[in-house]
Formats: structure tokens, C-alpha cells, sequence
């Protein structure tokens, strides 16, 4: 079974949320259920080995997330939104009083930068015989593992007596908006003639990112209640 949680009361007027819903309904159908902070819907009948899904926009090194919701008063009529956020210890709390059962798992979060932010191995990408698809994207190194959201969630779960619990975040920018789900990360080549594309980074810096499915990744990024990554 595969739970779906927006922490967050209002999903509406966020620009991707309500398309990681569709795209969660489509894909899981009746073995899906969506819960939605405020919907006064508990989280005891979660099962230990159900994946219990996160969704929220993130920032590599940052442990907080949000959604978009509309303005208040006449900005709201006229579209402008801002951005609600909680942080990983905020969350932990929503799930413990929620009643997540201590026994449960696996929690996998939907967020940019949830384990940091990837540097590609540009050298050793494989390509399928068209040469257009990328199958493998090994790393150089991931940055801002220690203070990512899904480590400090995991950590913050654990302080909670949730001591089986594993969280699993993604390694850089998550594209949730395709079928396919795709992750951007830095090129490990930033030079002229570096693979990838350019895009505005932090403070305005350019920098070149690489672009491949998630299920390309040769390791998935599980953190346990120390902030240590583990194999689940």
C-alpha cells in the first residue's frame, strides 16, 4: 500500500501539487491513499512496511518545506500566492501525534534537494544504443547530505521513538511534473564544453546540470535515525 501525504491544508494554488496527485492517482489507483493535513484523517492504520510518501517543494541544504497557497485579501484576487512552509521537525511532530505507528518503516520524501545536491560523474554516464537515454548515472559526491531535509527527518523521527524508521530523499532537483520522474544535479564538467545546461543556481551563479530519470541513480539515498546513510 502507498499512502500519499501533503502536509499542508491547502495544495490548490500550488503550481505542481495538485499534478503529483493526478500523477500519484494514475499511476497506484485503489492501492493509494491520500491524506492531507486538516482532513482529520489519523495515520494509525498505516502498515510498517507501507511506503509512506512526503510531498513538499525543498532546497538542497535547507531542512524546511512548502507549497504555494494564495494570498491573502485583494493580492489573492488578483493571483499572487506566497509560500507556507514547515520544517522536518515540525513534520515529525504532525505524524507522531497523527498517530504513525512507532513501528512503521519507510518514508519517502518528494522534495528538491531532500538528500542534498548531486555532482554527476559526466565522464561514466551510460546511454542506451540510441545514445539519447541516460541508464546509469553514477556520482562524484553529493553535498549537503547533514543538513537535508530527509536527514533531519529521519533524526527528528528517531527523537521520537521511531527507531526502525528510514527516510529516503533525492540527491538534486526532483521533476515530479513528468510521468517519468526525473532529477537534475550539477555537472561534475562546468567548463565551456561541459555536458548539460545552464541554469540559474543560488545567487544568481550559473552552473551546468545534468538531467536523468530517477531510476537511473546507482544508489538510493535511505537515511536512518543517526543521519547515516544506509541500504534499506
Amino acid at each position: 500500500m502507498k499512502w500519499l501525504y501533503f502536509p499542508f491544508k491547502d495544495i490548490s494554488a500550488d503550481p505542481t501539487m495538485p499534478k503529483n496527485l493526478k500523477r500519484y492517482q494514475g499511476k497506484y489507483g485503489a492501492n493509494l491513499t491520500v491524506r492531507q493535513f486538516g482532513d482529520g484523517e489519523l495515520f494509525n492504520d498505516v502498515g510498517d512496511d507501507d511506503m509512506f510518501i512526503v510531498v513538499g517543494h525543498g532546497l538542497p541544504g535547507n531542512e524546511n518545506i512548502g507549497v504555494s497557497v494564495k494570498a491573502e485579501g485583494l493580492a489573492g484576487f488578483f493571483g499572487k500566492t506566497v509560500q507556507v512552509t514547515i520544517t522536518a521537525n515540525t513534520l515529525a511532530d504532525m505524524l507522531m501525534i497523527g498517530g504513525l505507528p512507532y513501528s512503521h518503516k519507510y518514508i519517502k520524501t518528494i522534495s528538491c534537494g531532500g538528500a542534498g545536491i548531486a555532482i554527476a560523474d559526466d565522464a561514466n554516464v551510460r546511454l542506451d544504443r540510441t545514445g539519447q537515454k541516460v541508464t546509469g548515472m553514477p556520482l562524484k559526491e553529493v553535498k549537503s547530505q547533514s543538513d537535508c531535509f530527509a536527514c533531519v527527518l529521519a533524526k527528528a523521527m528517531a527523537q521520537r521513538k521511531y527507531w526502525r524508521l528510514l527516510v529516503r530523499g533525492y540527491p538534486g532537483f526532483v521533476n515530479a511534473k513528468e510521468l517519468q520522474k526525473t532529477v537534475f544535479m550539477e555537472s561534475g564538467d562546468q567548463s565551456d564544453k561541459g555536458k548539460g545546461f545552464t541554469v540559474d543556481y543560488w545567487g544568481g551563479k550559473k552552473v551546468k546540470m545534468m538531467q536523468a530519470p530517477t531510476k537511473s541513480l546507482e544508489e538510493e539515498y535511505w537515511f536512518d535515525g543517526y543521519g547515516r546513510l544506509v541500504w534499506r
